[in-house]
């Protein structure tokens, strides 16, 4: 059963299938339509479009969004036709097995977030460094991180504001280009994603900026046990707190050592 659901507190109209399969479903055009009943919403969360009733949602619904979230939308092949919605201000897109270019967001003149998770194809940024005023990009997976960039010079001019990437890989990457970026606040990765020493150039040369793998160590649980990982590629996971204390305050110390040579450097 299909069904439209309202958030009234938060204007949001949730647009899916409940019994749909993994994949997400399918939806029809006279289901979208529904969507017509909600006229104090500008946040639609949709899943289960092919590319034609993807571009009929856009067509006919697309002027009223502010903030879209496409949840399971694999056989969504163009997103050219976001390109045409000057409202909007939030794109949440999670998994697609087709799409391998993004679109023209010259237009996108209030766009200011995209979130772009699991795109199996996707490996290029090319065509975002035309978003008049985006802030704050998200790259990655919310499973396995197997997805790649050749590279986020796109992202160089645009005075991103955060950036987060949960990818495995980005094939030519130059942590330098943080420091051409003086808006950047909020930095995001893996915390095994850059060396110490990468993590420690970062923060000397961007003061300004914080991230959870921007530290010298995480405490985390596992099975009620608690555990130290120090940040870092190459360096140890699962440290006791208590019987490693020495040598987590070895590696705490050489962190911002590291990060004092590179102030001065």
């Amino acid at each position: 059963m299909k069904f439209v659901s309202e958030d009234t507190e938060n204007k949001i109209v949730r647009l899916y299938n409940e019994n749909a399969d993994v994949g997400g479903g399918k939806i029809t055009t006279q289901e979208i339509d529904k969507i017509a009943e909600y006229q104090n919403t500008d946040f639609v969360q949709i899943m289960g479009l092919n590319q034609d009733i993807f571009e009929y949602f856009i067509k006919t619904y697309g002027h009223r969004l502010k903030n879209v979230e496409f949840f399971k939308n694999k056989a969504i092949k163009d997103l050219s036709m976001l390109g045409t919605l000057p409202n909007i201000e939030f794109i949440n897109f999670y998994h697609n097995q087709h799409i391998t270019k993004l679109w023209d967001m010259s237009q996108n003149k209030n766009l200011m977030g995209i979130a772009l998770y699991d795109f199996t194809r996707l490996n290029s940024l090319d065509g975002i460094q035309n978003a008049p005023n985006l802030k704050h990009l998200v790259f990655g997976d919310m499973v396995w991180s197997t997805s790649s960039l050749v590279d986020i010079e796109p992202i160089r001019n645009l005075g991103i504001e955060s950036f987060e990437f949960g990818g495995k890989k980005i094939e030519n990457y130059d942590i330098s280009i943080y420091k051409t970026m003086p808006n950047l606040r909020h930095l995001e990765f893996g915390f095994k994603f850059h060396t110490m020493d990468e993590n420690a150039q970062i923060l000397a040369h961007n003061p300004q900026v914080s991230g959870a793998s921007l530290v010298p160590y995480h405490e985390w649980t596992c099975e009620g046990k608690k555990y130290i990982m120090i940040s870092g590629k190459g360096t140890p996971n699962m440290l006791d707190p208590k019987k490693d204390a020495d040598k987590i305050k070895r590696y705490t110390e050489k962190f911002h050592k590291l990060i004092e040579k590179y102030k001065n450097s």
